[in-house]
């Protein structure tokens, strides 16, 4: 019966790996083609969550993933936004502004689906819902701040090129900001998980800063309140704050110091710059990131090492004798030679 279980379990967990890719790509989609505060990404983003939801289902009729359970507080959530997509919906019969109010339930809708999404996911994820989330959040969000930041290095991606503050690909500083103090937490779990292999630990490190540098960049003043918050948050809820500590002083150090300098920058820091200005800068710029990036990779790690090499040690089983004795490891060569002379008995 075990070895029956094991198959499903192991579909299981691809059904739920190839989801969570899915949602994965439908959020990129919605951060490089949500159109910020417009609504020219609405229809493409959200008719693509509503047939992926519409294809979670049809898996989970058929067996294929396990039905979400909601409790108590879930219920409440999943009631509250369907009232005010359905409120939102017939506002639109009596709105002086017919055309905003139906692009306004179509963008509450879309939330409602990805809402959906994420139910769906969890309830495929079981027990590693919160990591397998967690793992493709990072993802999401780092490949969407690494753009932001190469389109600083690079002015020609940028769609906007009057604007200095950092907004791509979301079309809105404030919202990166958000997304950059997302980043910070989840590149701080990743980077002091003791499970988490040195990879994995590493590239937390990354998003770290990474995140730092683009939420600098965004010049939001409710980001980085937003990010002092959160971060107090995590500090005082996390049982490794030492290594947070080190992670933040390897990662977020080098990329404050390259903020810093890029405020002093006329072609990153300031509206209506020239092109030539933003392209001269941006390229130190992109030369600094880079090796801002390898100074925060060697720097990290070693802290984590020597924490896991401590606790290896901590827990490492103590050796026994011929006897099956527990052996001390302190003074044992003496005590054996006593032994052995018949000193001391067995």
């Amino acid at each position: 019966m075990d070895s029956a279980s094991e198959p499903s379990e192991r579909a299981s967990g691809t059904g739920a790996g190839v989801l969570a890719a899915l949602v994965g790509a439908a959020l990129l989609g919605a951060m490089f083609a949500g159109d910020g505060s417009g609504v020219g990404g609405t229809l493409p983003v959200g008719g693509a969550a509503v047939l992926l939801l519409v294809g979670a289902l049809l898996a989970v009729a058929f067996g294929r993933l396990p039905a979400p359970r909601l409790g108590r507080s879930g219920a409440v959530l999943v009631c509250s936004l369907v009232l005010l997509v359905t409120w939102t919906g017939v506002t639109v019969w009596w709105s002086i502004v017919g055309d905003l109010s139906w692009d306004a339930f179509n963008k509450s809708a879309a939330y409602a689906v990805f809402l959906g999404l994420g139910l769906v996911l969890a309830a495929a994820g079981r027990a590693q819902a919160a990591r397998l989330a967690g793992a493709m959040l990072s993802i999401v969000i780092g490949t969407t701040l690494v753009w932001a930041l190469v389109t600083k290095a690079v002015p020609a991606l940028a769609k906007d090129e009057r604007v200095a503050r950092l907004n791509e690909p979301v079309d809105h500083w404030n919202a990166l900001a958000l997304l950059a103090d997302i980043a910070i937490v989840l590149g701080l779990w990743l980077g002091t998980e003791r499970e988490h292999r040195r990879a994995v630990r590493v590239a937390g490190a990354l998003l770290v800063y990474v995140a730092t540098l683009a939420l600098m960049l965004t010049l939001s003043r409710a980001g980085v309140v937003v990010g002092v918050v959160v971060l107090a948050l995590w500090l005082f809820l996390s049982t490794e704050r030492v290594q947070s500590g080190l992670l933040l002083f390897a990662s977020a150090g080098p990329a404050l110091a390259i903020a810093g300098w890029a405020f002093t920058r006329s072609g990153l820091s300031e509206d209506l710059a020239s092109l030539s200005d933003r392209e001269a800068d941006g390229a130190v710029f992109g030369v600094l990131a880079l090796v801002g990036a390898a100074r925060g990779r060697a720097g990290h790690g070693r802290p984590s090492a020597f924490a896991h090499r401590r606790s290896a040690t901590s827990i490492r089983p103590r050796s026994r004798d011929r006897r099956g004795h527990p052996r001390s490891r302190r003074g044992s060569g003496c005590i054996g030679r006593r032994r052995r002379c018949g000193l001391i008995g067995p």
